[in-house]
């Protein structure tokens, strides 16, 4: 137990593969660097590619580990655990799970698990979803960062509703801001490294990160159709693709078999700066419900970039939500919202504006601080008492959002 002073939190991650736990992990650091907390990253597997850039004070240990789901693995991370003896076990994603039973075994008072898109996707077998159930006893809290996460624990894998909690993403809307650009006629080109991007054109731009092969299949059939639509659209429009899969030359094939060429789809490979990559869209593409996501359009939204993702059939009716909009017609299918947001100018800007509205207003830097400190504080109430109090009933509404 650390000392009455501070909060000592333990992170543990299998490894720095995953973007969306590893934007997840650095997003609790950040709102939790003060004296009052002391952080500790445990990486149960030897890192295959460049560490995280991780800030000043947060000690990290590396296990030598070829795999991280291994008997080894654990049994050296339940060594750390007993030297350490952390007052919080927070851990990411689907393997570290299995931590949490050798943290309850060390005593640890709050057990954390951060549950990612992947994890709890509705295709998952029911090995994972018996593997969830069966570690609930060994966690105090399910953390997810949407609605849709929290049901999806509740009702498919029947874990308690006062074990899940919500806490979306927080988003600094002053660095992901609209930037004002000198319009530079002579300017053709802007280039995100060697990958030269037309300024005159329409650019729809999607990560695939996370994505499966379906969905980007599904989502360059939708490009194909309204390019077949509108002549005008396939000339003046290109499908920017993000991030590495290993599914990319299987991707490539796809693309050629529609008739598509290099002027209509590119693939970048994976960004380092997503912010200049949000600069150079003029709408994001998320193929699939967007609330499935929980962290990937939030930055997007947040510099006034128009989303455009599946909807569900459930949604007939016109909507004018910045993420369940529709045609006039009320239409929502993925082409029916590329052909319209191309032809109107003014809609995209519009829908630009109430993205970044949205994100200031669910995605607040000091609701997030509030919710996540409420749960790190629980494993050291005599630390900073006040502020316990203050963050703990900062948002009641917080696991019924």
């Amino acid at each position: 137990m650390s000392a009455a002073s501070t909060t000592h939190i333990c992170h543990i991650v299998s490894t720095y593969t995953d973007d969306v736990l590893n934007r997840q992990l650095l997003g609790n650091l950040s709102c939790s660097l003060s004296k009052n907390f002391e952080h500790t990253l445990v990486v149960l597997s030897k890192p295959t590619r460049e560490r995280l850039n991780l800030p000043n004070g947060v000690s990290c240990i590396e296990l030598k580990n070829t795999r991280p789901l291994s008997w080894r693995a654990f049994r050296e991370c339940g060594r750390v655990l007993s030297i350490l003896k952390p007052d919080v076990c927070h851990t990411y994603g689907n393997t570290p799970l299995a931590i949490q039973w050798m943290a309850r075994r060390a005593g640890v008072p709050v057990k954390l698990h951060q549950v990612s898109p992947l994890q709890a996707s509705s295709h998952s077998s029911w090995l994972v979803k018996t593997f969830l159930s069966t570690l609930s006893h060994s966690t105090d809290v399910f953390i997810t960062a949407s609605s849709e996460t929290k049901r999806w624990l509740e009702q498919g894998v029947r874990i308690p509703p006062e074990q899940c909690e919500i806490i979306r993403p927080a988003i600094d809307a002053k660095h992901f801001c609209p930037t004002l650009q000198e319009v530079n006629p002579l300017k053709t080109n802007s280039f995100l490294g060697q990958i030269a991007i037309p300024t005159n054109k329409f650019v729809v731009g999607t990560d695939i990160s996370e994505q499966c092969i379906e969905n980007l299949i599904t989502l360059i059939d939708e490009f194909a159709v309204a390019s077949k639509l509108s002549p005008e659209f396939k000339t003046n429009a290109m499908l920017l693709i993000a991030g590495n899969a290993r599914y990319i030359p299987l991707l490539r094939k796809e693309v050629q078999a529609r008739n598509l060429d290099e002027d209509n789809v590119r693939i970048l490979g994976r960004i380092s700066n997503m912010r200049l990559f949000y600069k150079t869209i003029d709408a994001l593409a998320i193929p699939e419900e967007i609330d499935k996501n929980g962290t990937q359009p939030i930055e997007a939204m947040s510099m006034a970039i128009p989303i455009i993702s599946l909807r569900p059939r459930a949604l007939t009716r016109r909507s004018e939500h910045p993420l369940k909009w529709t045609n006039k017609n009320g239409h929502c299918r993925i082409q029916h919202q590329l052909l319209d947001i191309f032809s109107d100018m003014g809609k995209r800007l519009r829908l630009g504006r109430e993205a970044r509205l949205y994100v200031q207003e669910k995605h607040c830097i000091k609701e997030f601080e509030s919710r996540l400190l409420a749960l790190y504080l629980r494993g050291n109430p005599s630390a900073n008492s006040n502020s316990a109090n203050t963050l703990r009933f900062a948002s009641p509404s917080s696991r019924n959002e």
